[in-house]
Order: structure tokens, then sequence, then C-alpha cells
């Protein structure tokens, strides 16, 4: 086909044919597929019959179903009178991508009401019978070619049904009112390390987008309004729409050991559940009404499936293998997996009996389902093949040089985006079609496409999202509907009165949550500093050979104090001495004043350390053998080691209470008997530093070396367990966890009036020192 026709595809796909409704009464398996005569009609028809209906011993069970006629420029009157039910029945046939209820946003009061006002959305229901004409009588291919007068007229009605139906869930979510709204972040977020995965919300103008950094946003469409939540602290690599739209599933993974699936309730940002899995998981979906929730991963049994509540349902009596898609009836009555090996199976939910199996095509890469779950696209060995879904046969094969799925169940053709032979071009495929040829902003690598209405949404590894519309001769056009700060706060540190914020080179002060923060220096090249000596040491734990200097608040003059030849992992200050660790070269003591080291201690592992009096250094490191521990105590006169008898792999984060020199406390993480990171409280007894105490007050049941401390008074701040900000008190031996802004904290200090924490996605919140209660979280433009 003429690569200038793939535009005319695009914007009929979201439009065109109306899919037949499945039988809701026999196995996903046994629904026979509609005639490929009658399926490729005039855009100008609004009514078809799906074959099914008639060809199949219990089609007449569907009979009680309510017609409707599929969208053209008004609204059937008779979808108004539905019954709630009957939307939940139309609604059925469709998986994780089907038709969202109300939008996320809304509160838990809200019904499906909203759904029977959208007719577009229910074209999934039997349609009345429609005279057989000329064109669809004769045999068609898997993709036809569009005249322009066509193009015209679909075009029209497209962009007319886009506005109609963004302004009706708009006046409904206007209606509604919104409980939880403190849960919302209207803020553009920019996802560091890339987008992972968009996916669209049913055929509402809602889509989602998640990344590596752990944030899922959530956007309106064609207006990309926003709601930004941070819902885990690894990469997200999955995620999974509910049916309803209320309910968000994600797949969180550290790469290597840490293997999760966890669901949202978008609107309250809470979760419900997480669910731990000994394999990666390859596929994440919804069944069709979203009662249960398939995991398909790469265990012995190959699926996990999970109700709403985080229980597993056995519908299985023999394991279908690995399991890259898995889909339902819209009765939820059965279940279609694909697995890695080519196997079609069909299975009774209720009776876990195994239907039906056929063998296909295996190892195709990232399998999805098309044309109303008639058809599976994959793609393997330079090629896009389009499946038959019921009998497991190859309709089409496509020649692809790669192939970014980005179709939604309801596209006939399979979308794709891939790259052309020209360096950081890539072009938009469309079964044999072919848009000509664009590039990315930066030549970033598109991570994450999905057709959503008449665009298609792109996500990059730079982590914007950009929107593509195609023109009639073919050419695309890129925008970018997203203003992006591509700023971010480096770091913050405080005198014990006021906040001082490191951002892009300049040092903000601010006094209170009131205030806004004001500009003192700029110009600086680190990112990395802590208050001494009525000013700053400056330094850099991400760029090698940066020096360590001091900038004077009196002066106002910056100078440099010492070289550092590898990168510094953490300061710490006594009186006139610092002392740094360097990731290969152990510790060094400097002195302030002369600029000279006053101790070295070369030792592998090391994380911190810190100088407790004149004489005394205290370190924390990685445990090397049997017979070393990972924390320890040095004296810098005589170079003498004390170990301290504690067992574990790694200490880290040692902090010195900043009002009591003697308090101090640091993490340790063990695997005996099983994993486990715990907050150690050290009490030190200088006269018989041996006879010091080291009591764990806070333990996490997994290893998490990203956690952070911050000790003042009876107060210890810390992040651990990888979510919101926890305060524990010393004295009255109590936790407590704080509300948290829409990013998880990374880092805090405390004030005397306040609590400080500094929180991924670059915002700073203020919490009340006494109540712990949250004042305000602010950005620093």
């Amino acid at each position: 086909m003429n690569k200038k026709y793939l535009c005319l595809f695009f914007a009929l796909i979201f439009l065109s044919v109306p899919l037949g409704a499945q039988n809701q009464d026999l196995p996903w398996s046994e629904v026979a597929e509609q005639p490929e005569a009658n399926k490729d009609v005039s855009p100008k028809s609004k009514n078809e019959t799906n074959p099914s209906t008639k060809t199949q011993p219990e089609a007449s069970t569907n009979t009680t179903q309510q017609t409707q006629t599929e969208t053209g420029t008004k609204t059937n009157s008779s979808t108004k009178a539905q019954p709630e039910t009957s939307t939940n029945t139309s609604a059925a046939s469709q998986p994780a991508t089907s038709t969202n209820t109300s939008a996320p946003s809304q509160p838990d009061t809200s019904t499906n009401t909203n759904m029977q006002e959208q007719p577009e959305e229910n074209s999934n229901a039997a349609q009345p019978a429609q005279p057989v004409t000329s064109e669809n009588t004769e045999t068609k291919p898997e993709e036809k070619k569009i005249n322009a007068l066509v193009f015209a007229q679909a075009m029209t009605l497209a962009v007319a049904n886009d506005k109609t139906l963004y302004s009706r869930n708009t006046a409904s979510r206007t209606n509604a009112p919104e409980k939880d709204r403190f849960r919302s972040a209207k803020v553009v977020h920019k996802f560091s390390g890339g987008v992972t995965e968009i996916m669209n919300s049913g055929t509402l103008p809602i889509f989602f987008a998640a990344g590596k950094d752990g944030f899922v946003t959530r956007y309106s469409y064609p207006k990309f309004e926003p709601d930004t939540w941070q819902l885990s602290s690894m990469p997200i690599q999955k995620i999974a729409v509910h049916p309803q739209g209320k309910l968000v599933a994600v797949y969180e993974t550290n790469g290597f050991s840490i293997h999760q699936v966890s669901l949202w309730d978008w609107a309250k940002k809470k979760a419900l559940f997480s669910k731990r899995l000994s394999d990666s998981v390859v596929s994440l979906s919804w069944s069709a009404n979203g009662t249960y929730l398939f995991v398909g991963n790469r265990s012995t049994d190959g699926i996990t499936v999970l109700d709403s509540k985080g229980i597993v349902q056995n519908i299985y009596q023999e394991a279908p293998g690995i399991v890259f898609l898995a889909a339902t009836a819209s009765t939820e009555r059965s279940i279609v997996t694909y697995g890695e090996s080519g196997r079609l199976v069909y299975t009774d939910i209720s009776k876990k009996k195994k239907l039906k199996e056929f063998r296909t095509e295996n190892k195709l890469e990232n399998p999805n389902l098309i044309k109303n779950f008639t058809r599976i696209i994959g793609y393997k060995d330079n090629n896009v093949y389009v499946i038959d879904a019921v009998t497991g046969e190859t309709v089409s094969k496509h020649q692809a040089r790669y192939a970014l799925f980005a179709s939604k169940i309801q596209d006939s053709v399979p979308i794709w985006i891939e790259r052309t032979k020209r360096k950081n071009e890539w072009c938009i495929r469309q079964g044999d079609a072919s848009s000509k040829g664009f590039y990315v902003p930066g030549n970033s690598k598109i991570t994450a496409a999905r057709h959503i209405k008449n665009h298609m949404i792109i996500g990059t590894r730079d982590g914007s999202i950009y929107m593509i519309g195609l023109n009639e001769d073919s050419s695309v056009n890129l925008e970018k509907p997203l203003a992006y700060s591509d700023s971010k706060i480096d770091d913050i540190t405080s005198d014990g009165n006021v906040l001082y914020i490191l951002k892009d080179g300049k040092i903000y002060v601010q006094n209170s949550p009131e205030e806004k923060p004001v500009s003192i220096i700029e110009g600086l090249k680190t990112n990395k500093f802590t208050y001494y000596n009525n000013g700053f040491l400056l330094w850099s734990d991400i760029k090698k050979g940066t020096p360590i200097s001091h900038y004077s608040l009196d002066t106002k003059i910056l100078k440099r104090i010492i070289t550092p030849k590898e990168t510094v992992i953490s300061v710490s200050v006594y009186k006139n001495l610092f002392l740094y660790v360097e990731s290969f070269n152990g510790v060094t003591l400097v002195n302030f004043e002369n600029k000279k080291k006053e101790f070295v201690y070369n030792a592998p592992g090391i994380q911190n350390a810190v100088q407790v009096d004149d004489s005394t250094m205290l370190i924390a490191k990685s445990a090397v053998g049997r017979s070393q521990t990972p924390v320890f105590i040095i004296n810098t006169l005589t170079e003498e080691t004390s170990p301290i008898p504690m067992e574990g792999n790694l200490a880290f984060s040692l902090e010195q209470n900043s009002s009591r020199p003697n308090s101090l406390a640091c993490f340790l993480t063990g695997t005996n008997p099983s994993p486990k990171t715990e907050l150690l409280h050290i009490g030190l007894n200088r006269k018989n530093l041996i006879d010091s105490t080291f009591k764990p007050i806070l333990s996490y049941k997994e290893e998490d070396v990203d956690a952070f401390l911050e000790i003042s008074g009876n107060d210890i701040l810390t992040n651990l367990g990888n979510s919101s900000l926890v305060h524990y008190n010393t004295s009255s031996k109590q936790a407590r966890r704080l509300s948290r802004s829409y990013g998880f904290p990374k880092e805090a200090i405390i004030l005397k009036k306040y609590f400080i924490s500094l929180n991924f996605g670059d915002t700073v919140s203020w919490y009340e020192r006494k109540t712990g209660a949250i004042l305000k979280t602010i950005t620093v433009e």
C-alpha cells in the first residue's frame, strides 16, 4: 500500500467499524469471528450485525441486551433508559484497556451512569441488521485503501465526536464533588530515567504514563492536564488500568531481586495491596470486568491470578506456561492465554478446565490484542505477525525493522513505531503502510507509545511525553504539549534555624514555610553542600575530581580547600576538622584552617565516618570476610582499631546527633535469617568505648540501601521502608508516619520548629516539629 494512505487509516481506526458483540454465554474460544466479507464497511454505515449471534447455538440468550446505534452525530436516546447493569454488560467485553465508568479523580460514590451517555463507548453491543451492499459482500484484504473524500468525512466526524466526548466527561467530573483532593498533584513531571509504558483508559479521554523513577501520571486528552504521584521507589515497568478506571495496577522491580505487583486507588493515592513475586513479570492485564488481575511471569506456573484484594485465585489445574498475554470473555467465564512457546490455551475459570488449545507462532515479543480481541499481534525476526485469536492461524505478516506497538483494543490493524534506515529517524507503521520519517527532539529514544483517539502519544528515554498527528501526505506533526523544567533541587542543609537549598548552582535561603526562597549565591559548580563555619562546604558526589570548597557568608568568598582523587561519598565536620569518604580511597581527615591532611585511613567498602572527639573516629562500612564487622572505632592518633561486635553485611548513613555528640544513628543490613534493614541508635561511652550501646529501634524486612536518616535531640527522621517520612522519638520510643507530597522523601533536616523533607519531584515539604503535621510543600522557581 502506498504510504500516503497511512494517515487515512490512522484517522479512521478510532472511528470506523463498530465491532460485533461477543457471545456472552459461550467460552471465548468458541465465539465465531465476524466473516471478513462483512467487516470492512463504508464509514457512512453506522450499524452492523454480529454474525456470531446467528451462528452460535446459545446466541439467543443475548436478546435481552438493549441495542444501540454507533455514535454518529447524535446520541441514541435508548441508552439513557438502560439500567446500570446494561452498561456493565457492554463494557465487559473489554479487558484492561476497556471503557472507564468514571474519571479516576472522581470519588468512590460515582456511578456508571455517565457511561450511558457515551454510545461511542458501547459500540460493542449488538447492532441492528443493515442492508447488504456491494461493498461489504466482496472479500477485503487486511488493510484497504481509503479515498480522500472518505478521509475528509471521517476526520470531520471524528473530531466532532472527540469534542463531544471530552465535553461530556469534563462536565461529569465538574458536577461530581471530589474527595481527597489533597491527594491530587497537578504538576508536570518529567520521568527521570525514561517513560516505560503508556496505557489508555478505555475510550475516555484519559491515559496513564509510568516511568523508571516510580512515578505515574494520569493525563486528560487533549488538554494534557496532569495528575502525578510517585507509587514506587523502584522503576515501574508495567501498568494496567482497571476497566472502571479507578484502580491502577503496577509492576515495580529493581531488576534483579524484587518483583512486586501493587494495586492503587488512584483518587485516594492509596495502595490497596502489594504482592511480592519470585520471578519477573512479563504481562499485566485485567479481566473484562476487572474481577481478576492477570500477572504473567517467569515462574513455573507462568501466571498468577489475583482478585482486587490481592488474594490469589487458583483457576488452573495445569499451568499454561509463561503467559505473555491473557484476556477473558465479557462474562469472565473463560480465559485465553498466549505463552512463550506459542500455545493458545482456553480455560473455563469456574471449572478450572481446559477447553481448547492451539499452536501458533512462538516467542512473539510484546504480544497485544486488537480488533475487539479477535487478533493477536506480536513481533519476531523482523516481522509483525497478525494471528487469529480463535484458531491460532497467521492472518498476515508485515516486514518491520523494529516494533514498538501502540495499538489499542479497538484498532483493526496493528500500529507500531519503528526506526528507519536513517540515524535517529522514526516512522509510524500501520500494516504495510508507513508514514514519512520524523525525529524526536534531542534524538531521544522512543520507549513507549499508545494510540489515543486521533493522535499517537509517545514517551521517550529522556522522560518526555509527545503527541503525534498525521497529515494527508503521510508527514508527521510532533508536538510537545507539556512544558518541562530540566532543573532540579540538588541538596538542602541548615544552621538549625533556617533552610538552605542548593539548585542549579544557586543557594536559596528560606526562613519559614510562608516565605519564598531567596537566592543568595549563584555560579557554583557542585551538587552537595553542608552548613559549616558560617558558610558552606561544597563538593560533588557525581563528578570525579571536583574540589571541596568553602563559601563564607561573611566575606562572600569561595575558597578551594582540597581536591579528592575520587568521587566523594560523604562529608562530616568536627570543630576545625572535616572528613570526607571517597569511593575507593577510604577516609581523609582535613584541617579546615591550614588545608592539611591530619589522618588518612584506607579500607575497602567505607560508607560513612564521623569524628566524635579529638582522637576517636567511628566508621560504617561493608563487612568483608567473616572476621570483620560493619562498624568499628579507630583512634586517629595511634591508628588502633576496635571492632564493634555485631552481625551484618553493611552499615551506612552514619549520622551524629547535632545537639548530643554521644548520640548517633546508622542503618545495618543483614540476611540472616532473612533480609532486613535495621535503624540502630548508638550511645557512645566516652570512658570505655567498647561499652557503647547499639540498639535497633526500627526494622524493615528488606534491604533498603537508599534509606537516609537525620537525628537531632530526641527526634530521628528517616524514609526507611521506601515510603513517606517516618518520625521516631528516642525518648517516648514511638514512631509515626507523616503525610507526604506527590514524591517520596529523599533527604531531611531538622530545624528548631520544623521538619524539612526534600522530595523526589523537586519539592520541599515543611512539617511542624511538635505535631508532625504537614504545613506546606513548595517548589523553587
